[in-house]
């Protein structure tokens, strides 16, 4: 038998599938689409059919009934090929109706916050620098350098609002059904500061068995003042959040956790 085009042929396959698999994994954590599985994609099929030509210029030297048996067995392989590169072409369309859908629920989410440079040079910004030439971690802080830190210790946005371990920052994070978890970032003084120098990540665990944990890594908003992420429509209130929050001056995530009662009829 003729196995022209046969390793041509299971390269196209083995990248068709890496790029689905790429897309469906983007599309199962809620991550919109970007080029690459469509391009693997896209590679796979383009190879795969230049496999399929050079087998078919191959059976011209075989048996009728052998070519007709292999004709049948290749339309076989391509319809199935060609609904995988449909299935990709599905999951592309939607993430990017799923892109638009979202970007457009995060601008009408989205909460003025003004961050100006005269809160980032205070204790806790990211323009604040240490006179002693202390970094903030062994800093000898002086009391007028904390005069009026850790005043205001109040939520800004009807969130559940935090102090740092390491008495630099503050933090809120806020959850609703519609926007998601967004989290806000502070100074010492309880003013605003941008979120771009922070990562985090949330376990939600809501309280019903038959409901598994959500994990969403925390994306910095469009104008860097938040962190937010999405939750889904698979689990329910009441439930509980468990926060990690990773801050500029240490390695080790901090955890905090945060309680969302049950939704109100």
């Amino acid at each position: 038998m003729d196995r022209r085009g046969a390793k041509t042929r299971l390269i196209g396959v083995m990248i068709l599938f890496l790029g689905l698999l790429d897309a469906m994994l983007s599309w199962r954590g809620g991550f919109a689409l970007n080029t690459f599985p469509v391009v693997l994609i896209g590679a796979g099929l383009f190879i795969y059919t230049i496999g399929a030509i050079r087998r078919t210029a191959g059976q011209g030297s075989e048996p009728r009934s052998t070519a007709r048996r292999v004709s049948r067995e290749d339309s076989a392989r391509t319809t199935i090929i060609a609904l995988c590169g449909l299935l990709g072409a599905g999951l592309f369309g939607w993430s990017e109706g799923h892109a638009a859908e979202t970007s457009h629920q995060h601008a009408q989410c989205d909460i003025p916050v003004r961050v100006i440079d005269e809160a980032e040079r205070k204790l806790g910004g990211a323009l604040y620098v240490e006179r002693s030439g202390h970094d903030h971690a062994g800093a000898q802080y002086t009391s007028s350098k904390m005069k009026g830190a850790h005043i205001v210790h109040k939520s800004q946005h009807g969130g559940v609002f935090f102090m740092a371990p390491n008495k630099l920052h503050h933090l809120e994070g806020l959850f609703s059904a519609e926007c998601g978890f967004r989290l806000f970032f502070y100074n010492a003084f309880t003013e605003p500061i941008a979120a771009g120098r922070f990562q985090g990540f949330i376990r939600v665990t809501p309280n019903s068995e038959n409901e598994p944990d959500v994990v969403r890594f925390l994306k910095t908003s469009k104008n860097g003042t938040t962190l937010w992420a999405t939750i889904g429509d698979e689990i329910t209130r009441p439930l509980d959040i468990q926060l990690y929050v990773a801050f500029p001056e240490s390695d080790e995530p901090q955890l905090f956790n945060i309680r969302v009662s049950a939704a109100k009829n």
